[in-house]
């Protein structure tokens, strides 16, 4: 009989999932009846798949409790020197799961903001089917708001998982800094499943004339890919960040000021 076992999961969505198989020190508190936020019942329900769990990963003691976790270790550490203290944390990546895409200009075919909503969540329920997400957040360019409508319309009952919708931060520069690191750093990865992705990076690019000006302005042709990857990076910053090198630091410098421009209605990407 092995004293302990530690489980290695491939991501936080894994360890999440895998909570669900037991009962962690969080709960125990509301096994007994003493969490003033949880119920035993609404435990039990989580665990048995009857109930989703709220998202408080954004909640500001949580953000607190997880950037303190790697000083009390090493308090600990220092207190208790007879003690080995071991940390075991799951591989930190941010995958590509898949793609949706559509070009009005390729095709031929227009579509409107109800239709692209109706696309999202074919989309969205083949992802959850397949990899049992229990909550899509959804990053719109501000300026879409009849797409924002539709979604929220379209989203609003009748499925098996929650969906979130915040508007896009476009800082333009920022974001392509923050997906770099996420690149290099081997924490975000592409899915060869995400064509149209994959040969937007080929292509993506900064205009030459604006180099020249002391400049870096990404050329604006076929990067509604690019656009839709630097909107996810930057709305899942907070914890991506905590996934880079310890000497890498946060603070990062908007090296251009480059205005947000309106979504092109003939090219979305979902």
């Amino acid at each position: 009989m092995e004293p302990y076992k530690i489980y290695d999961f491939e991501d936080e969505k894994a360890w999440l999932k895998g909570r669900l198989n037991g009962i962690g020190g969080s709960d125990a508190s509301a096994v007994v009846g003493k969490n003033p936020y949880k119920t035993n019942i609404e435990l039990f329900e989580e665990k048995t798949g009857r109930r989703i769990a709220p998202d408080i990963s954004e909640k500001p003691y949580v953000i607190y409790g997880k950037e303190a976790e790697q000083y009390i270790r090493e308090l600990f550490r220092l207190d208790y020197p007879q003690y080995q203290v071991m940390h075991h944390e799951y591989r930190k990546k941010f995958p590509g799961l898949g793609e949706y895409y559509h070009s009005g200009r390729e095709s031929g075919r227009q579509k409107s903001p109800s239709e692209y909503a109706r696309d999202l969540v074919e989309f969205m329920d083949e992802l959850h089917e397949q990899y049992e997400n229990r909550i899509f957040y959804i990053f719109l360019d501000p300026s879409a708001k009849g797409l924002a409508e539709e979604v929220k319309r379209a989203t609003r009952t009748g499925l098996d998982y929650q969906v979130l919708l915040r508007d896009a931060e476009n800082d333009v520069a920022l974001g392509i800094s923050r997906v770099q690191k996420a690149l290099v750093f081997d924490i975000m990865s592409i899915s060869p499943k995400q064509e149209y992705a994959v040969q937007e990076f080929g292509t993506y690019e900064y205009d030459k004339k604006s180099i020249e000006k002391g400049k870096e302005v990404p050329v604006k042709e076929a990067d509604h890919c690019m656009d839709a990857i630097r909107y996810v990076v930057m709305g899942a910053w907070s914890k991506i960040k905590h996934w880079l090198p310890k000497d890498e630091t946060p603070e990062e410098i908007d090296i251009c000021d480059i205005s947000s421009r309106e979504v092109r209605e003939e090219d979305e990407y979902l």
